[in-house]
């Protein structure tokens, strides 16, 4: 009989001592919990050796991190959304501020020359902010991943030439010299045609406006390459030049909103493509490599 109430006595001490190390860990845990911030880093740790209990540690580690990713992820989103509206305020209000000043002007005189100048120009700004809500639409649709492209086999070479006739005038006046180079003209890669035009035209006029000298275009193997001398080439990082809004000036040119190379570099993903840029001293060198 004895040996029966020792045996018991040695049980229930063996689950008082187990609940006393259960309370005191999860009162370890609520307090950290209570104490850390929610960003820490800090995770729970346990001494028990229970299976149970580690899983438990785990699990609300695991939770912890998923949490912490989300609240990141959100920060960033919030941060980014603030970015956007501001760029898009900034860029909206240039052409439509400058549209609505010469109004003013126009609305002033009855000189008929002066009134065609202003008229020309509240046009032109207002071609700048068509253009630039047309690159936003566009830019907000590439980014849904449910939007995609019909690629077929197509020769880039034709639509190359009828993009550059379009802007003969514009890199004339550039001073650009422009240079096409195609190992063979008949080469295949698969495209959406329209979607490679815009590509071809937002590299252009990239050239155009912060380029000098050269145009060079050139087909090797898979890749088409856009090169040419750019002034400013202490101020590009390479590394950002595809992101949405960046501008190397950092004044943000009025006539620019920032996403055609953003545009360029979804376009490219979308038909299955890659877009890289390199800096070479003062020659921006960027690549489309293209799926055959």
């Amino acid at each position: 009989m004895g040996v029966i109430l020792i045996s018991l006595i040695g049980i229930i001490g063996w689950f008082m001592l187990c609940f006393y190390r259960i309370h005191k860990q999860l009162k370890e845990w609520s307090d950290q919990m209570e104490m850390t911030d929610s960003m820490s880093n800090q995770r729970l740790l346990t001494n028990l050796r229970s299976k149970s209990f580690q899983r438990l540690c785990r699990t609300i580690n695991q939770r912890l991190e998923e949490g912490q990713r989300v609240r990141i992820q959100q920060e960033h989103a919030s941060n980014e959304l603030k970015y956007t509206i501001s760029c898009i305020s900034h860029d909206i209000r240039t052409p439509l501020t400058g549209a609505a000043g010469y109004l003013e002007l126009l609305l002033e005189t009855t000189d008929p020359v002066k009134q065609q100048k202003y008229e020309t120009i509240i046009q032109k700004r207002l071609q700048d902010l068509e253009k630039m809500l047309e690159e936003l639409f566009l830019y907000t649709k590439l980014s849904q991943e449910e939007y995609s492209l019909e690629c077929s086999l197509i020769q880039p070479f034709p639509i190359l030439c009828e993009v550059m006739a379009d802007y003969y005038e514009r890199i004339m006046n550039s001073k650009l010299e422009p240079s096409i180079s195609f190992s063979k003209e008949n080469i295949e890669f698969l495209a959406e045609p329209e979607s490679l035009k815009r590509i071809f035209r937002n590299l252009i006029q990239n050239a155009i406006s912060y380029g000098s000298e050269y145009l060079i275009i050139e087909q090797r193997e898979e890749q088409i390459l856009f090169r040419n001398r750019v002034q400013i080439g202490k101020s590009i990082d390479v590394t950002r030049i595809f992101d949405r809004f960046y501008k190397a000036d950092h004044s943000r040119h009025e006539k620019s909103s920032g996403l055609g190379l953003s545009i360029v570099k979804q376009l490219m993903e979308k038909m299955g493509g890659m877009v890289d840029a390199v800096l070479d001293k003062e020659e921006l060198i960027i690549s489309l490599a293209f799926r055959k």
